[in-house]
């Protein structure tokens, strides 16, 4: 088994990075030898939804992912803060700022802090889908892409375009990324809130650089990353019912979906 400990910082809610990962009896003696010094927790779990965020905004697939993870998430990015609290869904939440962010830079800082948990289950956003193989890789774990659920024993993702599903077992941890709009279930606002912070110094490493970033384009979303869709029905024509819905999707701010 592999943890991480974190010393508890003056600020109660402030956590920073203070452990090393090692050996069952290793890390045992070092956190015993720790605690006569000051307070040390162990973080370890079983499931944790990692989420990338932008300005303080959620991608598409977080409700999705923290749902699957049991509302254990950490949220990485700019203006984390003030997406944890506009995340209701989320019972526990680990916040990580990081102004200039980078896949690979993030990924090898996450990876001593995320080791202890099973599951990593991210959104198949833009970010997602960028961080996700980046952690597999770090960890040395296998990858999931495209799922639509996720359990202690196996995972069901698409396949073939999205036309059929693929259950496979899970043998050992695992990074899985999470189909946004693919849970079937209500989702109800957490009873009990905790946020947390983690200070982590991110290592530079060759990584892609961010020019900019442009806003999403409702006309070119994806139908099950976007928050409003317009569609068509089977009595409605291609040629009649293409341009009305494309205008009314302009005028709403929503993607078009096909019948």
């Amino acid at each position: 088994m592999r943890c991480l400990y974190l010393r508890a910082a003056n600020s109660p809610s402030v956590w920073v990075v203070g452990g090393r990962v090692g050996s069952r009896s290793t890390t045992n003696s070092w956190c015993r030898d720790r605690r006569r010094k000051g307070r040390w927790f162990a973080v370890t779990g079983y499931c944790l939804a990692v989420v990338v965020v932008r300005e303080g905004l959620l991608p598409a697939g977080a409700v999705d992912a923290a749902a699957e993870s049991g509302g254990r998430v950490l949220l990485v990015g700019s203006d984390v803060n003030t997406a944890a609290g506009n995340f209701t869904t989320a019972s526990d939440v680990w916040c990580v700022e990081v102004s200039d962010y980078g896949p690979a830079k993030v990924a090898a800082g996450l990876a001593p802090i995320v080791c202890a948990e099973r599951l990593l289950i991210l959104p198949s956003s833009p970010d997602g889908r960028d961080l996700a193989p980046r952690i597999a890789a770090t960890l040395g774990r296998s990858l999931f892409t495209n799922a639509v659920r996720a359990t202690a024993q196996n995972v069901v993702c698409l396949r073939r375009g999205d036309r059929a599903t693929e259950r496979t077992e899970l043998t050992g941890p695992a990074v899985i990324t999470i189909v946004p709009g693919s849970l079937d279930w209500p989702v109800e606002r957490a009873r009990q809130r905790r946020r947390r912070t983690l200070e982590v110094a991110f290592a530079e490493v060759g990584d892609a650089q961010v020019l900019g970033i442009i806003p999403p384009d409702p006309a070119a979303a994806v139908s099950s990353e976007a928050s409003r869709t317009v569609g068509d029905g089977e009595g409605v024509s291609r040629a009649e019912g293409g341009a009305k819905a494309a205008k009314l999707a302009h005028l709403t701010g929503a993607s078009v979906g096909g019948h």
